[in-house]
Formats: structure tokens, C-alpha cells, sequence
């Protein structure tokens, strides 16, 4: 047994880096429009008005409405696959235990499929006059999907590659292979 067994591989830069920018694309960004749904829904079914036939009671202003459709299920779930992929990522930091590299690449195709599918969906969806009336927003949500899809393939891409490099195997093996000479 050679030298290079007994000391551990530091964490790398990239790898550092990779780590960092699929916690952003994975669980940050997840989270803000998880948040961005949620606290304004709290807010309005937090004002109370009073009620007119009642003679002095006092009702919310808005509960049980869903914006957009989206649905507290959808929310939800959305909010635990962010925290699951956080997970996922700080035992991925960690570099423990060494089945983590696998996990986190297979999190990664995982979550970029459903990004992807997600994202084309908006960005080619072609609504009609009837569904959204004279929306001006319609062609900056287009644009704002595509932009995100070119950034999540170009994150998971690079995530992908570089957890794959020998800095970041022996990284996660724990210790550095032997020289073959």
C-alpha cells in the first residue's frame, strides 16, 4: 500500500462549484416560487374584512383560491423535491458515504427531466385569445423558459462531467488510486 492511500483527496474548486450551482438550479430556485405562490396566498387569506349581512363579522379577504392553477399539492410536492435534492447535496459536500457521486448524478437527470418538461411546456405552449385575454406577460414567460432551460442543461451538464473527473472520484472514493508505474 502506497503513500496516496493513507491521505484523503481534497474537495476541488469545481467540484465546490458544480455543488454549488445545482443547489441554486435545484433547491433555491425551486424554493423562491414555492414562496412566491405561498406568501402572497397567506397574505390575503391573512386580511380579514368585515361582512356585510353578518352585522359585525369579519371574514378573509381571499382563501382556497389557486393562482394560476397551481395547486397545493404541486407546491408541495415541489418544495420536497428541493429539500430532498439539499439532501442529497450536502452529503454530495460532505463527499460521505461514497455511493453519494451516484446519487447525486442520477438526482440531477432526474430533476432535469422534470425541469425540461416543465419548461418546454410553457415555452412552446401556444395559448389561444379565449384562455388568456391580451396577456403581455405571455412572450416574457416564453423567454424566461427558455432561458431557464438552457441554463438547467447547461448546469446539469457541467455537474455531470465534472463529478465524473478523477479529481472528484477520488474525491469520493476517499483516497487516491495507486500510479501504475
Amino acid at each position: 500500500m502506497s503513500q496516496s492511500r493513507h491521505t484523503r483527496p481534497p474537495r476541488t474548486f469545481g467540484l465546490a462549484l458544480a455543488l454549488g450551482a445545482s443547489v441554486l438550479i435545484y433547491t433555491l430556485l425551486p424554493l423562491v416560487q414555492v414562496a412566491m405562490v405561498v406568501l402572497p396566498q397567506m397574505a390575503f387569506s391573512a386580511m380579514e374584512l368585515p361582512l356585510a349581512d353578518d352585522g359585525g363579522g369579519v371574514g378573509s379577504l381571499a382563501a382556497g383560491g389557486e393562482i394560476e392553477g397551481i395547486g397545493s399539492e404541486i407546491l408541495l410536492l415541489q418544495a420536497g423535491m428541493a429539500l430532498a435534492f439539499l439532501v442529497i447535496a450536502v452529503l454530495a459536500w460532505r463527499g460521505r458515504p461514497p455511493w453519494i457521486r451516484f446519487a447525486l448524478v442520477a438526482a440531477i437527470l432526474l430533476l432535469l427531466a422534470i425541469n425540461l418538461a416543465s419548461a418546454l411546456g410553457v415555452a412552446l405552449a401556444q395559448p389561444t385569445l379565449l384562455e388568456t385575454g391580451l396577456d403581455s406577460g405571455q412572450s416574457l414567460r416564453r423567454v424566461l423558459a427558455s432561458s431557464q432551460v438552457v441554463v438547467t442543461v447547461l448546469v446539469s451538464l457541467y455537474v455531470i462531467w465534472y463529478v465524473n473527473r478523477a479529481p472528484a472520484r477520488a474525491f469520493y472514493r476517499g483516497y487516491y488510486l495507486d500510479d501504475p508505474q
